[in-house]
This record gives structure tokens, sequence and C-alpha cells, in this order.
């Protein structure tokens, strides 16, 4: 159920988007568990152009499953998943899923302020905050998905010329501002790489 909310909102947000995607490479199928093991990819791999000008951030290669791990008290496997975002997943599927992406802001049509927009748009009831700190124009917006009741997460902000997303799923009635605290370090933490 879980990769369904999630494929709903990818869904959902293409229209607003412009242009999908985040990178070339990374691995695909990748799994280790919070107490050990990843991918062994380094952090310094972005995917390439001619310029160097558009690197954009691999964000399957730079975040492991023990930092997300650690954010989100679980054990976690990471692919990726859909439109070059990397998913995270635990075994329980009411437990906290998530992705987390990175695209250029040339790609979107109308730039960050429309894919900002589209956040809002695509959640029942949205909330939308701002989050100072974290970038550029960092926000979080919280609200359902059609007739659901668990809180869902967009989240996004702006560096060097990057769109760099959390898009948090649940199932087990997690607590709004527990999901913001957890977008909130997720958010950091993949500022952090850039």
């Amino acid at each position: 159920m879980r990769r369904s909310v999630l494929a709903a909102a990818t869904i959902a947000l293409l229209p607003l988007l412009g242009a999908c995607g985040g990178g070339d490479g990374g691995p695909d199928g990748t799994s280790a568990s919070a107490s050990g093991g990843s991918d062994g990819a380094d952090a310094s791999d972005t995917a390439d152009t001619d310029d160097g000008a558009d690197e954009v951030l691999d964000t399957c290669a730079v975040i492991s499953v023990e930092e997300v791990g650690t954010i989100l008290g679980g054990t976690f496997t990471s692919e990726l998943g859909p439109f070059d975002a990397c998913e995270f997943d635990q075994e329980d599927p009411r437990a906290t899923s998530f992705s987390l992406d990175a695209q250029p802001e040339s790609e979107l049509g109308g730039g960050f302020d429309v894919y900002r927009s589209g956040s809002k748009s695509a959640l029942t009831d949205a909330q939308q905050v701002d989050v100072p700190g974290i970038g550029d124009k960092a926000f979080i917006t919280t609200g359902t998905f059609g007739d659901g009741t668990n809180i869902q997460l967009q989240a996004a902000t702006l560096v060097d010329g990057q769109v760099l997303t959390v898009s948090l799923t649940q199932a087990s009635d997690i607590a709004q501002d527990v999901l913001v605290d957890q977008a909130t370090q997720l958010l950091t933490l993949i500022a952090a790489k850039v």
C-alpha cells in the first residue's frame, strides 16, 4: 500500500513538475540494514554533464540506510525507484517509507515555485510551512491522499540549482509533528550532501 500511495503522489505531481529524474547513476536494488552494510558507493558520485554545471546529486549513492535508520529508528532497504528517486522501505508495510530525489531546477517547468505549489495541490487538506536554514526556500507540506486518514508529507529545498525532495509515506497514524521532525532531519541530511 505504501508503494501505491508513493506512486500516486509521484504521478499526481508529474504534470506540475515538467520534468522528472534525479540523475543517471545509482545502484539498482541496493539494500542493507541500519545495523550494517551498504552498497559501497562513493559519496562523490553524481550524474556527469558536458560542462559540469548541472551535476545532480545521486541520492541512492550518497545517503546510506544507516543514516536514515538513525533518523527514523528502523531497519531500511533502499532501491532506485521510478523517475530515479531513491526509495527507502522497512519490512513492516505500515512503517514509514520515503523517497529522496534531486533534480536540476532548470528541468522543472516553472521552477521551484511551481514544484512548491504542486506539492500543496497533491495533498488533501494540505498545510505548508517554510523551513528556514536548510538550503533556499525549504518547505514542508503535510496532508492526506484522497480519503486517507494517515498524514503524508512532501518536503523540498533548493541547493546550488538542485531541487532536493523528501516524500514520506506512512500507514500507522504517526503524528504530524513527528513526521515533520523526521522530514526536517532528512532534508538537512540530503542538503548537506550537495
